[in-house]
């Protein structure tokens, strides 16, 4: 963790206001790490971009014959309603702030509609928990639709 801050400290320092992570770095722990630091670096929350991205969930410790073992949270996964609006919640507190500048759908999701993935996505804005939202490793076609359908219903475009 000692490291983790010194590395954060001399980005701060060196210019780097941009800082990325997503639910699944360490199963949390990249967010709880980036929260802290970003609390102790002290800084006004303006000065700084924040993004993090959600799709592939977390794991939930299991104790097995005295054995700790991870499980899947299969309700924690993917592109749902369900999963972005409580996964968006849960990584705001893992990096003890308000909203993120940018929410990334980080995958695409083949079990879950563009259109509700969409929906997500206006409830999130609206709750001012993300300015903006995009995804990574969407098909073309996919984007296309989502900006569509964006448009129909009166939310931002993914960027």
């Amino acid at each position: 963790t000692e490291s983790f801050w010194e590395a954060f400290k001399a980005a701060w320092e060196a210019g780097i206001n941009f800082f990325d992570t997503a639910e699944a770095y360490d199963n949390g722990l990249g967010e709880i790490q980036l929260g802290n630091a970003l609390k102790a670096l002290g800084v006004a929350r303006q000065e700084l971009v924040i993004t993090t991205k959600l799709f592939h969930g977390y794991t939930l410790p299991t104790n097995k014959s005295g054995n700790v073992e991870l499980k899947i949270n299969e309700n924690q996964k993917g592109t749902s309603r369900k999963h972005l609006l409580e996964g968006m919640t849960r990584s705001l507190k893992n990096m003890q702030l308000d909203y993120v500048d940018f929410i990334y759908c980080h995958r695409y999701d083949v079990e879950t509609s563009t259109e509700e993935v969409c929906h997500a996505m206006k409830v999130i804005l609206n709750r001012g928990q993300a300015l903006y939202w995009g995804t990574s490793e969407w098909p073309a076609q996919r984007l296309v639709e989502a900006m569509h359908i964006c448009d129909k219903i009166g939310c931002p475009r993914p960027i």
